[in-house]
């Protein structure tokens, strides 16, 4: 299952259907700076060829010289479902500075529910996986529900005056684990 991750939007293992929510806008690497329904705040996106760990490419992301959040989010609203559990998962090369991968939910009464992944140890030179997973509560009247890349310090703040911190992400993919085996192909 090396390959598991590898440009795949969906898989058929045994009797399940693994459905990469990321890639019904396309392949997150293929565009030359960010696929459909992503937004980039304090951050420039560009495709990378140099530097990948699947296939030809990956995206690099670097900071601005700005203050505040430096991230790029995803709109996951049109799949978010109550009480279902996502997992969002990506290869992460860090350059300098750090990457941490969030989901967030705006729930019922108007407050929000975040996780977060951990912020690796390693340094330069090396892609690993990071991932984390939220279970929903409920939703908000008009849902609001993102996958979120930070660029963080080398200490896993999320908030900072940028100064060019860079990390290429790989193989970004958000699954409904309630739902597996249930989906239909889109």
């Amino acid at each position: 299952l090396q390959n598991f991750y590898e440009r795949i939007n969906n898989v058929d293992i045994g009797h399940f259907t693994i459905l990469n929510l990321l890639g019904i806008d396309g392949n997150f690497e293929d565009a030359n700076a960010l696929q459909n329904n992503w937004i980039a705040t304090q951050v420039n996106s560009i495709k990378n060829t140099s530097e990948f760990y699947f296939n030809t490419k990956s995206q690099s992301l670097t900071a601005t010289t700005t203050s505040g959040n430096h991230v790029i989010s995803y709109d996951l609203a049109r799949f978010a479902v109550g009480n279902h559990k996502y997992f969002f998962k990506a290869k992460i090369y860090n350059k300098t500075g750090k990457v941490k991968l969030s989901l967030k939910n705006r729930k019922t009464d108007g407050s929000y529910e975040e996780t977060f992944s951990g912020v690796s140890n390693f340094n330069t030179d090396l892609w690993f996986d990071n991932y984390t997973s939220l279970s929903l509560t409920n939703l908000y009247s008009t849902p609001e529900f993102t996958a979120n890349i930070y660029l963080t310090t080398d200490l896993g703040d999320v908030s900072f005056t940028g100064a060019g911190q860079n990390s290429y992400i790989d193989g970004a993919m958000v699954v409904d684990l309630t739902n597996m085996g249930n989906l239909p192909a889109p």
